[in-house]
């Protein structure tokens, strides 16, 4: 599933740099290895340890990200929004970390909705329709307070050409903190 998200540009030039990075520190792996050890690295091994059980009393449950499929987020999904971020940078991405909202988390999903039509309506259009609906009742029922008054903002994901010839139509709408501040708990109702 392809969605495209719009970024300030303080984000897009946070992502550049993030890649840039990325290649760099990638790019510099072999050269490296060779310079230490003429071409190979010799790696320890590591013995075996025998993992404990949790104390009686202790909940045994798996806690973390869940991997949830592009298309299958909903209403409620809670994660955190630069692990999405990499998520969709990667090649084929077609799962998303979902996170419990009482695990520290910076974005939660609060509305989708599909937009109508067989023919893609170009980029202007879906970000438009994206930015209407989601700022607007949507936000507010949800939240409990409108967007212009909220400390939260909001983002979307929205089909792309590509992904819309694949079957989708559908824009999921999803609060966040500006700063990447993470907090636990649901945004359903906060008033804030």
């Amino acid at each position: 599933m392809l969605f495209e998200k719009r970024h300030t540009i303080l984000g897009r030039t946070a992502l550049g740099g993030i890649a840039v990075g990325a290649a760099l520190a990638l790019s510099a792996c072999a050269p490296i290895a060779d310079i230490l050890g003429g071409g190979s690295v010799e790696v320890p091994e590591v013995p075996d340890v025998e993992l404990e059980s949790p104390a009686e009393g202790e909940d045994a449950t798996a806690q973390g990200p869940t991997d949830t499929g592009v298309f299958q987020l909903s209403v409620g999904d809670c994660f955190i929004e630069e692990e999405m971020n990499s998520a969709f940078l990667s090649d084929g991405v077609s799962e998303i970390p979902i996170l419990p909202c009482d695990e520290p988390h910076n974005a939660e999903i609060f509305h989708t909705f599909d937009v109508a039509g067989d023919t893609f309506p170009g980029e202007d259009v879906i970000w438009a329709e994206a930015e209407e609906t989601c700022q607007g009742q949507a936000f507010t029922d949800y939240l409990g307070v409108s967007w212009a008054e909220s400390e939260y903002y909001t983002n979307q994901l929205v089909p792309t050409s590509g992904s819309w010839a694949s079957g989708d139509r559908e824009i999921v709408c999803y609060a966040n903190t500006l700063d990447g501040e993470l907090f636990t708990g649901s945004l359903q109702g906060v008033n804030q």
